[in-house]
């Protein structure tokens, strides 16, 4: 299964703190969303790879390249 975003210890900070300077209301949520874990909760990780999954098929290529 694919990772939508990955936000190990460091890699968090430095995200949360560019998100709060440039999207301050998506701050929240994020938090909530990974709040004690560095990946998506499976639901919310499945929901992303379906939707990936469909725009590749769209798109026509493989990858999602266009």
């Amino acid at each position: 299964m694919a990772n939508v975003l990955f936000l190990r210890p460091g890699t968090r900070e430095h995200f949360l703190e560019n998100l709060a300077r440039d999207w301050p209301e998506e701050l929240e949520r994020y938090e909530e969303l990974y709040a004690g874990r560095a990946y998506l909760p499976d639901e919310r990780r499945s929901r992303c790879t379906r939707g990936s999954r469909t725009w590749r098929g769209r798109s026509g290529s493989p990858t999602g390249a266009l």
